[in-house]
């Protein structure tokens, strides 16, 4: 008797530890909706029901909150599946220096063949880490990278906005944002939040391209790396930053606001950063419900920020990474599943308009207006005014785009670990006052630069010297 329920409760573990293998975990950032747990209870349903594997999904309220609590768990080897990355949150180079992710070379070929094969070699050849191993998946949708702004058509007309000149020189922007802030006193001009920022948008004006971290090459001398916080052109780019800000063109309390999507579409912004796809501005007007302009600022080009923008990775804790690539290629290649997380339920979140387009039901309890993190965009239902050409156009671009300078260039951060780890705790009390504006150069970059002295940073910056040479040896 007493061995045959000891055998009973072994069976029993047995079944729960074999139930827990099989159950894939996404984590991923979100903006909370009153239908998500309906959502994700009928997208686990249905990858049930097409590979037989039990899907969790786990997200986190906001950005900042979700590259903050991933961190933490990573650290701690928490037992994770899918994990989402990026080259600007929860980074995934980092994380890889770091250990927390499994290689994916062997799995992708076996385990995700529709979508390996779809992905361009190039893309996945820009994302290996310097170890020559594939680590993260990347999500296919404008692998072409330019940057731009969007401004409310109705302010840019009314105050007579010149988009040429602003493509020409960002500066030419600062009378219209005077014009805006005196005109419009219920408008903040730019829309700028703790995790969003407009500085990005300008680097195409930059007289160097960033290599890792500080470290950049003058476009000048592209052989030659050097501290970007030592370049004139960096010193005074913060000034005009800091100037705007102080201007009131920024909130003074942009810090607060963690998720700037919501009061995009609430009309509280004039202008904001955005990303050049096909159709942009008809994109935008379709996921926030008004008309705009949009400047674009230098050339297409592929580069590691195009395609490592949004990617999912198999945790180095997962008990099953077969499965959870198996999840991955679902996402990535059925269109129910990807549109199911992006749009909801059919009939109660959209309606089909068409085999390939939708509209949304207003007020509908699921809106997340992130269908660039949940997979391959190139599966999304077209939401109206967007061309059916999209995705086509999308492919071309990648295949005649020029590639941007060392964008298959990885730098291994392992010799320099403790100046990088060091760096990053002060980077971190910083990072948010840089991309509101809140940083005075004139007053905080002097400490921030003897920080540096004493934390040695110099050796980064020897360090990428000598990995890019290598790399430049070899291109020979």
């Amino acid at each position: 008797m007493r061995k045959s329920v000891l055998t009973a409760v072994v069976l029993s573990l047995a079944l729960v530890g074999n139930a827990f293998a099989q159950t894939v975990t996404m984590h991923f950032p979100f903006s909370n909706q009153r239908d998500s747990e309906k959502v994700f209870a009928a997208a686990s349903q249905y990858v049930k029901s097409k590979i037989g594997i039990d899907v969790q999904f786990v997200p986190y309220d906001g950005f900042d909150n979700y590259n903050q609590k991933m961190i933490l768990q990573t650290t701690a080897g928490d037992v994770m599946d899918l994990l989402w990355t990026s080259h600007w949150n929860f980074v995934y180079t980092d994380q890889i220096a770091k250990n927390s992710f499994l290689p994916l070379d062997d799995l992708l070929p076996k385990y995700m063949p529709t979508y390996y094969k779809y992905v361009p070699k190039a893309v996945w050849d820009i994302l290996r880490y310097s170890d020559g191993k594939i680590y993260t998946v990347p999500f296919m949708e404008y692998p072409v990278r330019q940057n731009g702004m969007w401004f409310k058509k109705d302010l840019a007309e009314k105050y007579k906005l010149d988009v040429k000149a602003v493509e020409k020189d960002f500066r030419a922007l600062e009378p219209w944002l005077a014009a805006v802030k005196k005109g419009e006193p219920q408008i903040t001009p730019l829309a700028v939040g703790a995790n969003t920022s407009v500085s990005w948008a300008f680097e195409s004006f930059a007289p160097y391209v960033q290599v890792f971290a500080n470290s950049v090459v003058l476009k000048s001398n592209p052989k030659k790396v050097v501290n970007v916080w030592d370049q004139p052109y960096n010193v005074e780019f913060m000034k005009t930053m800091n100037k705007w800000y102080k201007a009131g063109y920024v909130r003074d309390d942009a810090f607060t606001v963690k998720d700037i999507a919501p009061e995009v579409k609430a009309l509280k912004y004039a202008a904001g950063a955005t990303v050049i796809s096909p159709d942009a501005e008809a994109k935008f007007k379709a996921e926030n419900g008004f008309d705009v302009v949009i400047a674009r600022f230098g050339k297409p080009m592929v580069a590691r920020d195009s395609v490592a923008g949004s990617q999912f990775a198999v945790s180095r804790t997962s008990k099953n990474p077969v499965n959870a690539v198996k999840v991955l290629e679902l996402l990535d290649s059925d269109k129910v599943f990807y549109n199911l997380l992006s749009y909801g339920i059919e009939g109660t979140h959209f309606k089909k308009t068409g085999a390939n387009t939708l509209a949304k039901i207003a007020d509908s309890g699921y809106d997340p207006n992130m269908t660039w993190v949940f997979g391959n965009t190139h599966l999304a239902y077209l939401q109206p005014g967007v061309s059916d050409k999209t995705v086509s156009e999308a492919q071309t671009a990648l295949k005649n785009a020029e590639l941007k300078l060392y964008a298959d260039f990885v730098f291994d951060q392992s010799p320099i670990k403790t100046v990088e780890a060091a760096w990053g705790t002060i980077y971190t009390e910083i990072g948010e006052s840089l991309g509101i504006g809140i940083f005075d150069p004139a007053k905080d970059l002097p400490g921030i630069l003897e920080k540096q002295k004493k934390i040695e940073l110099n050796k980064e910056i020897a360090e990428v010297q000598k990995q890019l040479d290598a790399y430049l040896a070899k291109k020979k």
